[in-house]
């Protein structure tokens, strides 16, 4: 378990270290050499908002009963889930059951 409270996206090779915060925890983006030595930094704005566009367009096709106003159909949903449950399948050990229940034995809390 973590003693820090922030989302990251850390991404690792073997020559250096990017560090990504989510929306919420900032806008620094850093590069990092193997022994954490900062290569580079900066800010970088986040979009004003992420979700609007999809929002405003299944809205609109709602509101005006024309699906062809959205490029998101339920082929396009079903598609999305089936992705989202194969990367996280390892992780939680299977989504086929009630994972949620059974915290213990998802990956990050099982060590």
């Amino acid at each position: 378990h973590s003693t820090e409270s922030s989302d990251v996206l850390e991404i690792t090779t073997s020559n250096a270290k990017i560090l990504l915060p989510d929306f919420m925890n900032g806008r620094q983006v850093s590069v990092k050499s193997p022994d954490g030595t900062v290569l580079e930094e900066w800010v970088e704005a986040p979009p004003s908002t992420v979700q609007l566009p999809m929002i405003q367009s299944v809205t609109t096709a709602i509101l005006l009963g024309d699906p062809s106003l959205c490029a998101s159909d339920a082929t396009s949903a079903l598609r999305t889930a089936r992705y989202m449950d194969d990367a996280l399948e390892t992780f939680y050990g299977g989504r086929a059951d009630a994972f949620w229940k059974r915290v213990e034995s998802w990956g990050v809390n099982s060590k």
